[in-house]
């Protein structure tokens, strides 16, 4: 398949392609985690240590291997590889709060949270993948009544920070380098249950309409970070048979 030239050798005319490798070994990993939890009358919080380590993770070389001739000139030829080690690791968290009823069966409020310490490629320090250094979701949750059910949500987003080093190997610079600052959407949801077979629901996505646009790749418009769209406001509404 077609792929961009790495930054040590420069297209010659045809472009580059990576090709299979039967020599390839199996991806490995090894996960751990760790946590306490507490649970008591409606009441619920926990904290979990995680550590994800990879080895031989299959990703393009950046060495080619042989050449290709053709009309448009001539080709490089590239390997499928195994990568050195690679970590995943953070912490996770929940905590539900009873406000009203039996346990919070009424009103309650749950929250749980993602914090990333480690996200990389130990041999180039590139991260895996560009997530939010951390997440935290939250959602006041009342049941309004036996048939109706109401919620009010938020999801913050920690800032995002880019890769230092393009698909090609070659280091990035200038707006190619901008963090994605952290940000915060909301919700609405209310959901009816008319009778033993129909069920209603509508709510309001976004509902502070905080649009973010994407600004390009990394790798041709500089975004940086900002690599993808955050939608505007969104609305809507379901309907739901049972049988």
């Amino acid at each position: 398949m077609g792929n961009g030239c790495p930054a040590d050798s420069p297209n010659l005319g045809g472009g580059c392609y990576v090709q299979g490798n039967d020599s390839l070994d199996a991806e490995k990993s090894w996960n751990f985690e760790l946590g306490v939890a507490y649970e008591q009358a409606g009441w619920n919080a926990g904290v979990t240590y995680f550590r994800n380590e990879y080895e031989d993770k299959i990703e393009a070389g950046l060495n080619p291997t042989g050449l290709t001739e053709g009309t448009a000139g001539t080709g490089q030829i590239l390997m499928w590889e195994n990568a050195p080690k690679a970590v995943v690791a953070g912490w996770e968290g929940t905590l539900n709060v009873p406000l009203m009823g039996f346990e919070g069966d009424i009103l309650s409020w749950n929250t749980n949270f993602t914090y990333m310490i480690e996200n990389k490629n130990k041999k180039t320090g590139e991260p895996l993948s560009v997530i939010p250094k951390f997440t935290v979701n939250s959602m006041l949750d009342w049941q309004a009544s036996a048939a109706l059910n109401l919620s009010l949500s938020m999801t913050l987003y920690g800032y995002q920070d880019p890769r230092q080093l393009s698909g090609t190997g070659a280091a990035e610079s200038g707006d190619a380098l901008k963090q994605r600052g952290g940000y915060t959407l909301w919700a609405i949801n209310g959901n009816y249950e008319l009778d033993k077979n129909w069920s209603f629901g509508a709510g309001i996505n976004n509902l502070f309409d905080k649009e973010l646009k994407r600004e390009g790749t990394n790798s041709s418009n500089g975004a940086g970070a900002a690599s993808y769209n955050e939608p505007g406001r969104a609305y809507y509404a379901s309907a739901k048979f049972s049988f």
